[in-house]
């Protein structure tokens, strides 16, 4: 009994780990127009969270937000946006919020991190851990010196320290597992596919059954009662 109950428990979280990564790549599609833009994005999706602390779930909300400002994350943003986050021990979520604030003018979450903002003009002066330095007003060069902020001393590498911490190194093992689990989902999709499809059947018609008997019950009923 206790290998069947394992065994149900890892079948029902290879499903729905199958399921979440389906999720995943369908809104990836819909936000990047095509099935093999979705791939690429998922793929990058996934090294950056087996390699950060932050979850699958936590990277690839990051990138569809970025995505849909028009500014798609390379390798490179991600890990920087990642590593700015852990120095201040903030969650990525946090900073893509506050750098697409920052993109819009908007400067005052930045300051949770540590970086100030002033504008002159069309030039906005950011000042970060002794770095003080111009650039246009615009969304795209702010975006790239948010993302140069994660080579700064004492920024990049955050993430490769946290994660060798317990804590990390625990989330980096959910998320390879995540990944392994999946593999093997999308192996059985099919079959998973058409177990699901036939147990919905059965279910639909166990429920008609009891309506229908349900309904006779109370036509026999009325009938027998003489209210018909």
């Amino acid at each position: 009994l206790g290998v069947i109950a394992g065994l149900a428990e890892t079948i029902k979280y290879v499903v729905q780990t199958t399921a979440t990564f389906e999720k995943f790549k369908a809104v990836l599609t819909n936000t990047l127009g095509s099935q093999r833009a979705a791939a690429e994005a998922f793929d990058l999706i996934q090294k950056t969270a087996a390699t950060t602390p932050f979850s699958l779930e936590q990277v690839t909300e990051a990138y569809i937000k970025l995505a849909n400002r028009g500014l798609k994350p390379t390798e490179l943003a991600l890990k920087s946006f990642a590593d700015i986050a852990a120095s201040q021990g903030k969650e990525l979520d946090q900073f893509v919020e506050a750098a697409l604030d920052a993109t819009q003018g908007e400067f005052e979450r930045l300051k949770e991190f540590g970086i100030k903002a002033s504008k002159s003009g069309e030039q906005i002066t950011f000042a970060f851990k002794g770095i003080k330095e111009s650039v246009e007003n615009t969304p795209e060069a702010i975006n790239a010196f948010l993302v140069a902020l994660g080579q700064v001393e004492g920024v990049a590498g955050s993430t490769d320290s946290i994660s060798q911490t317990l804590s990390g190194t625990w989330s980096n093992l959910g998320d390879n597992a995540g990944q392994l689990a999946n593999a093997l989902g999308t192996i059985l999709l099919p079959v998973i596919n058409g177990l699901l499809k036939g147990v919905n059947y059965l279910v639909s018609g166990f429920t008609w059954l009891i309506n229908s008997v349900t309904e006779f019950g109370k036509d026999a009923y009325a009938v027998a009662t003489g209210m018909e």
